[in-house]
């Protein structure tokens, strides 16, 4: 019994000497955990668990939806700033087109019955003697009034050629000289060739846009046996340059087709004057292939092969170059220029 009571007093005594130690012990954990959660926690990447990466990551800064103040405090206001706006891309307006404006019809009155000439003169405001010639006529005598029929109008604005009319007669009934009336429509006649052959049913117009030129030199000039470059002045139309320089209006209008229907106005552009009346004419590589010879040349224009010269008056011999220059004196023009025929195999 004795030993029993002796135990319980040395356990007893073991655990209260002990008791301080954990009271101690827990007091000094406590002490170390507050000293710990004083201090700031530093985040290790290497090492560290997942869960541990995302709860010390900062969260991310979150975009203000409002702009900021334009004191720059940083406050936010309730002024709502204007969007800009972007002003219309600047579209180019559409240019007007230039329509070109339709030449002028010649005028016809178709004859009813009961008419007289002079009664259609009076209406439309025309002399007799003006109405007969438009209709190619010399007399009213001789122009028949059949009802139905068609009479055609004088006008100063456009006339179409009928048989009996001639460009004397047409170019008159304006006022118009014949020179002026060919060189208004010398674009449209250049190509005919010859002012003898102008087609029915060709339409002259009237329209004048320069005024007349008085006084116009158009005195003969001395011969000369060179072909020149002439820049016809104000007022010197075709039969002024015929009468000057001694060849027919055909020789001037076969000599220079292309540049007298090029479109460029009459007088802008030089004209070559033959030396006499003749044709001029330049050798193209179609006659260089197809081996033209002068004969066929001076064959085509009627004329002797020793007609056919360079422009400057000297002889000239076979082979022929391309683009040699040739004048043919005395030629007939009324086959207008040459033509060299296809071969055979070019037929073929």
């Amino acid at each position: 019994m004795m030993a029993k009571s002796l135990f319980v007093r040395i356990w007893y005594g073991s655990w209260l000497s002990a008791f301080p130690i954990v009271i101690l012990s827990i007091s000094a954990c406590q002490s170390g955990q507050e000293s710990q959660a004083s201090q700031p926690t530093e985040t290790k990447i290497a090492g560290t668990p997942i869960q541990a990466l995302i709860q010390t990551q900062a969260p991310e800064a979150a975009i203000p939806t409002d702009s900021p103040s334009p004191t720059g405090t940083g406050e936010q206001t309730d002024e709502t700033i204007p969007a800009t706006e972007i002003p219309p891309t600047p579209t180019t307006p559409p240019q007007p087109t230039n329509t070109p404006t339709p030449p002028p019809e010649p005028t016809f009155y178709v004859v009813q019955s009961g008419d007289t000439l002079i009664g259609i003169a009076e209406q439309f405001g025309v002399t007799l003697e003006a109405l007969v010639i438009a209709n190619g006529y010399t007399s009213a005598d001789e122009l028949p009034l059949i009802v139905g029929s068609q009479l055609q109008i004088p006008t100063c604005e456009a006339h179409q050629v009928l048989p009996g009319n001639t460009i004397a007669g047409i170019a008159q009934l304006c006022g118009f000289s014949m020179d002026e009336l060919v060189t208004i429509n010398i674009e449209r006649l250049a190509p005919l060739g010859s002012l003898d052959s102008v087609p029915i049913g060709f339409i002259l117009y009237f329209s004048r846009d320069t005024e007349t030129v008085e006084g116009v030199d158009c005195s003969t000039q001395p011969p000369r046996e060179q072909v020149i470059e002439y820049q016809p002045g104000l007022g010197e139309g075709l039969f002024c340059l015929s009468q000057k320089y001694g060849v027919s209006t055909e020789s001037i209008i076969q000599g220079n087709i292309e540049r007298l229907s090029s479109g460029d106005p009459y007088g802008s552009v030089s004209l070559l004057i033959p030396p006499a009346e003749g044709a001029l004419y330049v050798v193209t590589i179609d006659d260089v292939s197809r081996g033209v010879k002068i004969g066929d040349i001076a064959e085509w224009y009627e004329v002797e092969p020793e007609a056919v010269t360079d422009w400057n008056g000297n002889p000239v011999n076979d082979p022929l170059n391309e683009g040699q220059q040739l004048y043919i004196f005395e030629a007939n023009l009324a086959f207008g220029l040459f033509q060299s025929q296809p071969t055979e195999e070019e037929a073929e």
